[in-house]
Order: C-alpha cells, then structure tokens, then sequence
C-alpha cells in the first residue's frame, strides 16, 4: 500500500512520530494548482437495484461504450415451496444503450418514461440502488 500526503501533513504527521522512520522519503513534483486538473471520463460498469430483498442487476459485457448489457435476476422465479429454490434469469439486455442514447436521456431526466419500456428497464429506472463506474483510461494501469 502506498500513502501519499501534502507536505504540510507530510511534516505534521512526521514530527508526531516517536520512532524512527522505517521507510523511504521520496519527494513528488508539486502540482500546479493554477491549472485545472484534466476532467475524467467514468464509465459505467453495472448497475445494482433493489427493492425490498430482492436484487437484479445490468453489467456491461466488455469495456467499449457500445458494449452489450445482460439483466441478472437471482430471484426470477421459483420451483418448490419451502424446500424449493430460486430460478435465476439472464437476459440480454438490448434497450439499455437505447435508454442511454443522447435522444432518450432528457426523456428521462423529464421521467415522461412511454409504455413502450420493457420490463427491466422500468426496474432499472425506479430501483437503482448503486451505480458502478470505471475509468478506461485507468484499465493501462491495470
């Protein structure tokens, strides 16, 4: 793990030590803060929703923006009364990218949502519970 601080918190944290350091100092390059800092792009990964106990999740298949999603349900259904078990569901999940499309997101953002929603979309967009990003750029460092 490695931890990195300012240098007045470099200096605070230092003089309150009793021991002596066990490890190496090393200096970084101050950065200049006249300069804004280089905006960051996330992606996003999956999404977990939920509503009472019952979880389902969308995840990307891949890192490219166009990637396809899949609908994960771990409690679609049932087979068995209190012995039985959940039947789980996968399903592709070919409106997700539609939804997301620069002509449909304002729809959203209006919640004037047609009935032509299917579904888990409809679940997507009333239980959204965590939204998982990930920064592509961040995948060479990997």
């Amino acid at each position: 793990m490695k931890l990195f601080f300012c240098f007045n918190c470099f200096r605070e944290f230092h003089c309150a030590l009793k021991s002596e350091q066990d490890h190496a100092v090393v200096t970084l390059p101050s950065i200049d803060v006249r300069s804004p800092p280089s905006p960051v792009i996330l992606q996003l990964a999956a999404v977990l929703c939920i509503d009472s106990s019952h979880y389902v999740s969308f995840v990307r298949v891949g890192d490219r923006p166009k990637s396809d999603w899949i609908f994960f349900d771990s409690m679609a259904d049932r087979e068995g009364e209190k012995t039985g078990h959940n039947v789980l569901e996968v399903l592709l999940f070919s409106d997700f990218s539609r939804w997301l499309s620069p002509e449909n997101v304002d729809q959203l953002h209006r919640s004037t949502i047609d009935s032509n929603v299917s579904a888990p979309f409809e679940r997507l967009i009333t239980d959204c519970y965590l939204c998982f990003y990930y920064w592509p750029d961040g995948l060479l460092y990997s």
